[in-house]
């Protein structure tokens, strides 16, 4: 074996190799305090974004809700809809009926009205008869009382 000569460390180098390892400390010390105080400002921001996740899962729950409480909504809606538009339906057929109806009866009534002026005529013409035998009775009569 072969031994090494151990070098001499002079006082002047061992001075600058400690600032070396002391400016080395220094820095690793200010990472590890920004590292350290980077991990806190990441904490609080995971602590936020987790507060703002469940309020987010609660608003969408809540949407959730409100969404299906419209369909709900609507659905009711639309068959009310469609009710309200079969009622249409039969009233305007209704309306239809009523009008033919009333087409009917103004027909009716001026047959009606014909009818009375015929009869009104017949009974003018029989109570004129009537009149002209009362005059023939009355001569009638004056005839055999003479």
């Amino acid at each position: 074996m072969v031994l090494k000569k151990k070098k001499k460390v002079n006082k002047k180098d061992l001075d600058k190799e400690m600032k070396d390892v002391i400016k080395t400390l220094k820095t690793h010390r200010i990472s590890a305090l920004y590292l350290k105080h980077a991990g806190k400002r990441l904490q609080e921001k995971i602590r936020k974004l987790q507060e703002k996740e469940e309020h987010l899962r609660e608003l969408i729950s809540s949407l959730k809700s409100t969404r299906d409480n419209l369909y709900k909504e609507l659905e009711k809606s639309e068959k009310r809809c469609k009710e309200l538009e079969s009622h249409i339906v039969d009233l305007k057929d209704d309306k239809t009926a009523l009008e033919s109806e009333k087409l009917t009866l103004k027909e009716q009534i001026k047959n009606l009205k014909q009818e009375k002026e015929q009869m009104e005529a017949a009974l003018q013409k029989t109570n004129d008869m009537l009149m002209e035998l009362k005059s023939h009775i009355v001569q009638f009569n004056e005839e055999i009382r003479k």
